[in-house]
């Protein structure tokens, strides 16, 4: 449904914060598809203006929510999340954020650090063990030498030989 602009105008003169509630509801519509109303706009104003939310705060709550919900947003949902985390940082519980300093990569120390602080985080993802990791024979730098591998390279040598003796083969991938 789509807004005429007499309704946006009696919106943005009843909602102080109408751009914001737009804004919100785009990111969340991005997730569900949601059409974006009157109505919806009011509900999430409303919810808005009662939670005290604020606008960077909703949309990272939206996000935390469909990054582990599957559910439908609903404004309480919004409350729930901003509740917890407002609690939690009253408990001292929640770490405020800080972002490592970069790591200097440039150099051989900085490059044995950098790996010695991620590895905790490889040991936890079993996939993550063998990221990165050329398989054997690549980082020895020698080719394969089993008998398995030279009947594959000579059948593929062979393949590739036929078809270029084929008036039809053009070269090019198919």
């Amino acid at each position: 449904m789509t807004l005429t602009p007499h309704e946006i105008a009696a919106l943005q003169a009843a909602i102080p914060n109408f751009h914001e509630i737009v804004s919100l509801l785009r990111v969340v519509a991005f997730y569900d598809h949601r059409p974006v109303s009157a109505e919806v706009i009011k509900a999430f104003a409303m919810a808005a203006h009662l939670a005290e939310w604020t606008f960077p705060e909703a949309e990272q709550a939206v996000h935390r929510h469909y990054a582990f919900s599957p559910d439908y947003l609903k404004p309480g949902h919004i409350t729930q999340i901003l509740q917890a985390e407002r609690e939690a940082a009253k408990r001292g519980s929640a770490p405020a954020y800080e972002p490592l300093p970069p790591a200097n990569r440039s150099t051989e120390e900085g490059r044995r650090r950098a790996r010695l602080e991620f590895r905790p985080v490889l040991d936890r993802i079993p996939q993550a063990r063998h990221f990165g990791q050329l398989p054997w024979s690549l980082r020895t730098g020698r080719p394969r030498t089993s008998e398995e591998d030279a009947r594959r390279r000579e059948a593929a040598r062979l393949e590739l030989e036929r078809l270029r003796r084929d008036p039809g083969f053009r070269g090019e991938a198919s």
